[in-house]
């Protein structure tokens, strides 16, 4: 109870705000009308007024994170309306859902920089512990709905494009900073940009470590359930998720005339693995991964009313772990190949040093792409884009069980690991890889002043699966001078992954060949509405229709889903006075899956929040923002109860001590409330959920130059 006051007097107070006047020199505010005209280019690949795109669209500026308490990407775009952020459990780096569409490894969100996709062709998802620096980031377009007419396979529920800050932005506005708080967490950066004659560049970098928030708690794991059903007691529960980290970033970017070059670098060099690969606590596992991405535009102008433009890009990743799968002393069923719960069974087997894994992986992608932007009919901007991608894929591992090592009939087994690389026994074929070759055409048609039509299409052809087709239709109309309202369809695709397509060895999840991808089909319904220039509101419904879902089925994957969601968002920006604003959000989501007709697991069926930020002294900034997270049911079956609804305050003080020198103080969760995300159901008992950070207090520095 006393918590929830704190809440309501925290935000009656800051709403009182409003009417109060102020003399105060406030920093540089854009006003409602100035951010409804902010350029966007992630919705149609050209540039369109924000409040004209046709998209649910959202942008986060650079100033809008620097006077935030977000540290990481993750906590900032839990800022959109709309949008869940799961807490970097499952796939080791942040899990977002959209409208109730979620999966373990974002493979149904397009996440990308600059334009090109950051996710990997295993699962789909992007690399680990995906931690882009906000320091380094411009802005961020974030478009909620299909977007595979522009970008292809998994832009599916939506599509997140980190802009980073290039040379035209930092020849003017570079800085350092250093960051200090909670867990021993630290990180420092630099970003500098100049011109030199013809040439301007740009060089971001960051470093960043954390020894993990040690209060996040599980008390029953995996192993905990394994102790309890085969009599040994090897669990690490209850104990702290592992979720310490080390990382380097490093871009650069290059413009000389028609030429821009964008090169970024990405050093993981120790990671916790989370809640553990198999759900069983892993305080000694790690993993180490390391991305070097280019992206080189060449763009013509070829007359008056017709550009082009070609992209060459190309990509290394390359993933390390060393995973105690489950911990040392642990007794479990082992199949006939191997494995844990492998058919037939062998016998039981105690590893004395742990159930061991070492995969990794290296992953290359090459692509090239043209796009002409064409307006030579009048009213009308073409857009014809067509290009190719090649990526490959290469599996190493090491590990103390599967075929190949050993057969159930040999215990105790200790820790020495057999190279399994290139073998038949590797946990995927030795090589895969896939080729993609696709067209795609565009039209903005302002057929009358007030009504603009944007339609699509696009063709893709894989080698691997087959073929995809995907259309758009966008009706944009300017009602009056304060109205915008737009009616929506998109198609978009899910192409299947590597490992949903060739793993083996695997008794949960062998691949499938004959997979599909999975189709969604979405429509929308949207107002954009800004009677003054101190209140805008947007109000959305959608519907759409998602199938041949891959999921699980016995022990390979199978196109067996289905799923259906409905629901409203709305937001709406207050500026009263030009010292405070003001913002709240809703959005309600309705999601059913067919096979069943309940709701969705897991998934939020309510999501709100509350933004306040409130310049009170001449150079300084106190920004307050809670997140509301309601009605998350379990899985049919699942036998625990619901998960429960939190509320989560944030707060920071931002103060502008000179021209030059900003200092930044921040606190998340600030009541220290004790929040969970869910975990998957066990057959063998009730898994704990996953205890989200607790409190934690950074202080960061500044400095332009």
């Amino acid at each position: 109870m006393k918590y929830k006051i704190s809440v309501v007097l925290t935000t009656l107070l800051l709403s009182s705000l409003a009417n109060a006047s102020s003399d105060l020199d406030i920093m540089e505010s854009l006003s409602m009308e100035e951010m409804l005209n902010i350029p966007i280019s992630t919705a149609t690949g050209t540039q369109k007024p924000l409040s004209l795109a046709p998209a649910i669209a959202t942008i986060i500026t650079d100033k809008q994170i620097s006077e935030s308490s977000a540290r990481t990407l993750d906590e900032i775009l839990a800022e959109v309306p709309g949008l869940n952020v799961y807490n970097g459990i499952g796939s080791l780096s942040g899990n977002y859902d959209i409208r109730g569409i979620r999966s373990k490894y974002n493979s149904q969100i397009m996440i990308l920089m600059n334009g090109t996709t950051l996710q990997g062709v295993k699962t789909g998802a992007p690399i680990m512990r995906l931690n882009i620096p906000l320091s380094a980031v411009k802005r961020i377009e974030i478009i909620r709905g299909p977007g595979s007419v522009i970008y292809g396979a998994n832009a599916f529920a939506g599509v997140i494009n980190i802009i980073t800050k290039d040379a035209e932005y930092l020849t003017d506005n570079s800085e350092a900073g250093i960051r200090y708080g909670s867990f021993d967490t630290k990180e420092l950066w630099a970003n500098y940009g100049a011109k030199n004659d013809n040439l301007s560049y740009a060089i971001n970098f960051s470093a960043a470590s954390s020894d993990g928030d040690s209060n996040r708690i599980m008390s029953v794991d995996a192993q905990t359930l394994n102790d309890r059903t085969f009599s040994s007691n090897a669990s690490n529960a209850p104990g702290p998720l592992n979720t310490h980290y080390e990382r380097y970033n490093l871009n650069a970017n290059f413009v000389k005339d028609d030429l821009e070059l964008n090169i970024w670098g990405s050093l993981l060099t120790n990671a916790g693995t989370g809640e553990g690969i198999a759900n069983a606590l892993d305080p000694n596992g790690y993993g180490k991964n390391k991305r070097i991405q280019s992206d080189l535009y060449y763009r013509q102008k070829l007359s008056d009313t017709i550009s082009l433009e070609h992209k060459v890009s190309l990509s290394y990743q390359k993933l390390e772990t060393y995973l105690h799968v489950f911990p040392a002393g642990a007794r479990l069923p082992i199949g006939t190949d191997g494995n844990f719960g492998g058919k037939p069974f062998s016998g039981f087997v105690t590893f004395s040093d742990g159930y061991i894994g070492a995969p990794g992986d290296e992953e290359k992608t090459a692509g090239y792409e043209a796009t002409l932007l064409s307006e030579t009919f009048e009213n009308h901007l073409i857009r014809l884009s067509g290009g190719y991608t090649f990526a490959s894929y290469e599996p190493f591992t090491s590990g103390n069980f599967g075929p190949g090592v050993i057969d159930g009939t040999v215990t105790p087994i200790d820790g020495t690991l057999t190279n399994l690389t290139g073998t038949s026994s590797n946990y995927m074929p030795n090589y895969v890889n896939r080729k993609n070759l696709f067209f795609s055409i565009q039209d903005e048609w302002l057929f009358t002043p007030n009504w603009n039509l944007t339609a699509g299409i696009r063709y893709d052809h894989f080698s691997d699966f087959g073929s995809a087709i995907n259309p758009r239709l966008a009706l944009v109309w300017q009602t009056s001078d304060t109205l915008t309202t737009k009616l929506l369809y998109g198609r978009a695709f899910r192409a299947p992954s590597f490992a949903e397509l060739y793993a083996q060895n695997n008794p949960i999840g062998n691949g499938n060949p004959n997979l599909q991808p999975e189709t969604i089909d979405t429509y929308e319904l949207a107002c954009d509405y800004y009677p003054t220039d101190k209140v805008r509101t947007t109000v959305n419904i959608y519907y759409y229709d998602a199938k041949n879902l891959i999921n699980a089925l016995g022990s390979s994957f199978a196109n067996i889903g289905e799923q259906t969601g409905n629901g409203l968002e709305y937001e709406i920006n207050y500026k009263p006075i030009d010292t405070i604003t003001l913002k709240a959000a809703y959005a309600y989501r309705n999601t059913k899956l067919k096979s069943t007709l309940k709701e969705a697991p897991d998934t939020p069926k309510q999501l709100g929040q509350i933004n306040a930020n409130w310049n009170f002294i001449s150079t300084w900034i106190a920004n307050t923002e809670l997140f509301w997270v309601a009605d998350r049911k379990r899985a049919a079956g699942d036998t625990r109860s619901d998960i429960p609804d939190y509320t989560l305050v944030n707060v920071s003080v931002t103060d502008k001590i000179t021209k030059d020198l900003a200092l930044n103080i921040s606190v998340r969760n600030l009541f220290n409330r004790t929040i969970y995300d869910p975990s998957p159901a066990s057959s063998l008992g009730q898994l704990s959920d996953y205890q989200m950070p607790t409190r934690s207090i950074f202080a960061e520095l500044r400095y332009a130059f």
